[in-house]
């Protein structure tokens, strides 16, 4: 763990413990008193909450207040060995996978129709495979492999921040691709780099090509129904005759469709044909 996510998550507890039960508004406000560009995409979650379940585990929600979320510490969380520590009601499969940091891992069954997280010193029942979330080292390799996709004054400035040997090297990634109209298009190739990579894990475990996209699908519908996604730009924002534009908003809606909802999307024969018949000459 990193020392800003060490620094984050302690400050995060301390507060919790502080008030016992804090409201999440204003855990939020005093979080970014202390740290003033604090940004939970930073450290890839989409919001205050799902930071909380990936890097601080003995802080829980407890309870609502409107539309606020009310945090307290998870019972005796702290006194419970890591193995038996009680987790999240909802924790995103997702963000376990592609959170190097996670406390948590993915415990599948062989036939890829249960999946559950677990504690990364919890082992796994007996007929379960044990996937823990992918290294650092493969988010680099996602990194380097998309440079190809970004003009070459931007695959420099993103070069560099990759021979870093910096800890907060994502950070400064981001930063370098927000503005540049590429972020959609490196969400979606990160998005389906990671799938392939956690596929090739759970083939590679021994689960079957059917078993392997189940646990896809689970992982896929319980990221869904983990939370709201970040907000988009309204349609109307991109000019009609735009089609890189919509090209952008065709892949990034794909990301989010399930199995059976991309089978259900009509596309023109022709077009398929084309696709597949320039797939086959690669």
């Amino acid at each position: 763990m990193s020392e800003d996510v060490r620094g984050i998550a302690s400050t995060i507890k301390e507060i919790v413990e502080e008030g016992g039960q804090v409201h999440g508004s204003r855990l939020s406000a005093a979080l970014k008193g202390r740290f003033p560009s604090f940004s939970p995409a930073d450290f890839n979650s989409r919001s205050l909450r799902e930071f909380i379940a990936t890097h601080v585990t003995d802080v829980v929600v407890t309870g609502r207040s409107g539309m606020d979320v009310v945090y307290g510490l998870g019972g005796a969380a702290s006194t419970v060995p890591l193995a038996t520590a009680p987790l999240p009601a909802e924790v995103d499969f997702w963000r376990v996978w592609v959170s190097p940091n996670s406390p948590h891992a993915l415990a599948v069954d062989r036939t890829g129709t249960e999946i559950r997280a677990i504690s990364r010193r919890e082992p796994v029942s007996s007929g379960q495979l044990r996937v823990d979330p992918v290294g650092v080292d493969a988010h680099r390799e996602v990194a380097k492999a998309f440079l190809s996709n970004v003009p070459l004054p931007l695959q420099e400035r993103l070069r560099a921040v990759l021979i870093s040997s910096s800890e907060t090297w994502w950070r400064d990634w981001l930063r370098e691709i927000r503005g540049t109209g590429k972020l959609v298009e490196w969400n979606a190739f990160r998005r389906r780099q990671l799938e392939d990579l956690l596929a090739a894990r759970l083939r590679d475990a021994g689960l079957t090509e059917v078993a392997a996209e189940r646990v896809l699908e689970l992982v896929r519908e319980r990221h869904a129904s983990a939370g709201p996604h970040p907000r988009r730009a309204p349609l109307g924002l991109y000019a009609p005759d735009d089609v890189a534009a919509i090209r952008r908003v065709v892949t990034e809606a794909a990301q989010h469709m399930s199995v059976s909802e991309l089978r259900e999307l009509r596309l023109p024969l022709g077009l398929v044909l084309d696709a597949l018949a320039a797939s086959a000459s690669r």
